[in-house]
């Protein structure tokens, strides 16, 4: 009797352990689950800023050159409407559908609607802009001047476009947070091309 009970007690304790050791993998599986679907999403963000932002400089780019064939100058696109050439910063309130340290940058899931066109900054209306009225991911700016090259404090212009231009030259930008608070210009990726080289190039990218 008292060994039979001995017996009972360890296959007890044994199935408890067991038990135990289930439950264990179980949340072990749930996690790596959990994990490689914040991966997952994380990469399908990435991939749709960077494809909106792509979409948005070429865009912004052949509106320029039409712009430029018709004026015989290309124009600042900015949502504080400065029309100085050469374009004199790349403020965080110069980038248009909102300031590039925005805050709601740092979702997801928010977008920007632009359904009201009147509300466009004037200079995206005369270069005809056509943008899709969601803008979720990113933020615009496009410096331009009638020759020479951006003043070197200017962090993304100087890198667009390195040496003196002979004639009108322009750069544009997109802001786009990936990960965490905007904290622009280093918190955020910066995509970029010049009318010199239409290659978009990504700053600080994965941020």
């Amino acid at each position: 009797m008292g060994g039979g009970t001995v017996q009972q007690q360890s296959k007890r304790r044994a199935g408890s352990g067991f038990a135990v050791l289930e439950a264990l993998a179980a949340l072990c599986i749930l996690a790596l689950i959990a994990s490689l679907a914040a991966v997952g999403f994380r990469r399908h963000v990435i991939a749709a800023r960077a494809a909106e932002a792509s979409a948005m400089l070429l865009e912004l780019a052949g509106k320029e050159q039409a712009f430029r064939a018709r004026a015989g100058h290309y124009t600042p696109l900015r949502a504080d409407n400065r029309g100085d050439l050469p374009s004199p910063d790349e403020d965080a309130d110069a980038f248009y559908p909102q300031p590039a340290d925005s805050p709601s940058l740092a979702s997801a899931r928010v977008t920007t609607h632009l359904e009201d066109r009147d509300l466009w900054p004037p200079a995206w209306r005369a270069v005809a802009l056509r943008p899709p009225t969601d803008l979720p991911h990113c933020t615009y700016l496009v410096n331009a001047a009638d020759d020479g090259h951006p003043d070197p404090a200017l962090a993304f212009g100087t890198k667009l476009i390195p040496a003196e231009v002979k004639g009108p030259w322009f750069y544009a930008l997109a802001a786009c947070n990936l990960d965490g608070p905007a904290r622009y210009p280093g918190g955020v990726t910066v995509y970029g091309l010049s009318s010199e080289n239409f290659t978009i190039r990504a700053f600080d990218e994965g941020r």
